[in-house]
């Protein structure tokens, strides 16, 4: 996109969101910025990198598996255990 093109619509945006400001306080419901303003470029699909960042949702499992990873690149492999799923118990939901 072109610079002066991505300026204008920034702009624009920054309109959008100080309309949905001062308009949230006076609506029942909760406002979009779509709510207040739509433009063309709302219907345009997203980056790639948006994209990819929405559809990434981790298991606990995996979460916990490139953490010990982390930790053991840095050296502190048996510093922290990390119960599993099962091991937690009725202790977890408790909490």
């Amino acid at each position: 996109m072109e610079m002066r093109q991505q300026q204008r619509r920034e702009q624009w945006e920054q309109t959008r969101m100080t309309c949905l400001c001062l308009l949230q306080p006076y609506s029942r419901k909760k406002l979009t910025p779509r709510d207040v303003m739509r433009f063309d470029w709302d219907n345009e699909p997203k980056d790639n990198h948006e994209e990819e960042q929405a559809e990434v949702k981790l298991t606990t499992e995996e979460i916990k598996r490139r953490y010990r990873e982390a930790m053991e690149k840095r050296g502190m492999a048996g510093s922290v255990e990390i119960p599993k799923e099962d091991e937690q118990g009725d202790d977890a939901h408790h909490r």
